[in-house]
């Protein structure tokens, strides 16, 4: 099992100091899977995915002591993922893209005037039902201010 690698990319505008508009593009790769035995037989199956897409937040941000903000992240993204399925040389793929909702939660560290870094929690709503429906994704970063 190959757990994927989440990366994204945003840019920003701080519209005051209480809050701002981010947008990006995220993406995970890698993530593969193989089970075998029991009522698969010994033939191993072998799934794998990935997705991308953009999003747009947002964020509202709470001083809390000098150069350190709590922050409350809502927006929507849309994203496409595909996986494929491989079972005893037959194969089959599957993709689709959907704009949602997400939301999420941080804390920035003025590291600088410049620099800083940013620990961030985030959903993201997909719409589909299931275990894995509403991923979240821990994200540690940093910021350059222009």
């Amino acid at each position: 099992m190959n757990l994927p690698v989440n990366y994204n990319l945003d840019l920003g505008y701080q519209v005051s100091k209480n809050f701002a508009l981010e947008g990006g593009y995220l993406g995970a790769s890698g993530g593969q899977y193989s089970i075998s035995g029991g009522n698969v037989g010994k033939a191993p199956v072998s799934l794998s995915g990935n997705s991308n897409g953009l999003v747009f937040r947002m964020v509202g941000m709470l001083p809390v002591v000098s150069r350190f903000s709590l922050l409350g992240k809502f927006g929507i993204d849309y994203i496409h993922g595909s996986t494929t399925t491989q079972y005893m040389g037959n194969s089959i793929s599957y993709g689709s893209s959907k704009a949602n909702l997400t939301y999420g939660l941080g804390a920035k560290y003025d590291v600088t005037r410049s620099f800083f870094a940013r620990l961030d929690i985030d959903r993201y709503v997909t719409g589909y039902v299931g275990p894995y429906s509403m991923p979240i994704i821990l994200a540690a970063g940093f910021g350059y201010r222009f």
